[in-house]
């Protein structure tokens, strides 16, 4: 049975300290927080991930729960789960790499047009991500692909990435510190044209509080970041923004409304610890109040 979208990546435990010391365990990786999303907005949605012996029960009873397929995940009883420890520091954010599962196979075939590649870990390779991007409407988020991690398992960006891998992407979704490692330049707005000059459809680069730029061949928008927040959890907003905006898109090929879903969707996940903000039983009504309000602050560049 085919699935509106396939997400590749792998399902990770997370443990974040935020600023106040307070610590807390949560299931995380772009799949999870993708895939949620996508049952959220009432799409079929199919997961390839790698997960070890300790991915507690827990985290794959409440994706099938919600709906999510994941017959393209298997469980490695030799091996730990992709597990991440996150500080917040103020507006810093550290990360750390405590264990890794090894890399996902992917199957030749995938049964979806749209797939959402997630690496967080190396999991996935730059052959896999070409080729994939060749035979099926694509989004990449890079983040695993440009991480490094040090002897004591601290994760700093790297350039890893060649940049002539993206040229057959659908959506790169980045964030602004992404997108100086990879291309080398510091202008987001130079960013976003030296990435859509190389063949990528749709740049969607993601500045935190300061918006985000959405930037094709034939048109750019600038969104603003929605103010009347409550900020508790920021991890996973970007996997939600771009989550929301693949599928909008993909349905739609409405580029603004596309946008302002997006960015209300991560305005809404932020306000809650991992998905729990996103869960409430009026996420639907809150996601189309806010998006309204948010297209109507849209800049055209």
């Amino acid at each position: 049975m085919s699935s509106e979208i396939s997400v590749v990546g792998h399902l990770t435990i997370d443990e974040i300290i935020y600023p106040s010391g307070e610590k807390r365990i949560a299931p995380g990786g772009s799949s999870f927080y993708v895939s949620v999303v996508a049952r959220l907005l009432d799409s079929s949605v199919k997961v390839y991930s790698k997960i070890g012996f300790d991915y507690p029960r827990e985290y794959v009873e409440f994706l099938e729960k919600i709906g999510v397929d994941l017959s393209g995940v298997v469980r490695e009883t030799s091996s730990k789960t992709t597990h991440y420890r996150i500080e917040y520091i103020g507006d810093e954010r550290n990360m750390y790499l405590l264990s890794k599962c090894s890399k996902i196979d992917i199957p030749s075939k995938l049964d979806s047009e749209l797939v959402y590649l997630g690496p967080v870990a190396l999991e996935i390779d730059q052959v896999q991500v070409e080729k994939i991007s060749l035979n099926y409407k694509c989004v990449l988020d890079p983040q695993g692909l440009v991480r490094d991690v040090d002897e004591y398992g601290r994760v700093r960006l790297e350039k890893k990435l060649a940049l002539d891998v993206l040229k057959n992407l659908w959506i790169l979704r980045l964030s602004e510190d992404e997108g100086r490692i990879l291309t080398g330049i510091d202008d987001v707005f130079k960013i976003c044209s030296c990435l859509s000059g190389l063949g990528v459809e749709y740049v969607v680069l993601s500045m935190g509080s300061r918006g985000t730029i959405i930037s094709s061949s034939r048109r750019s928008i600038y969104i603003p970041s929605y103010r009347d927040v409550n900020v508790v959890d920021t991890t996973g907003a970007g996997d939600v923004l771009g989550a929301v905006f693949s599928i909008m898109l993909h349905r739609s090929n409405d580029l603004e409304w596309s946008s302002s879903m997006a960015v209300s969707a991560a305005s809404i996940a932020i306000e809650g610890y991992c998905v729990d903000a996103l869960m409430s039983r009026n996420f639907m009504k809150r996601l189309m109040e806010r998006a309204e309000k948010i297209n109507e602050t849209i800049v055209r560049l």
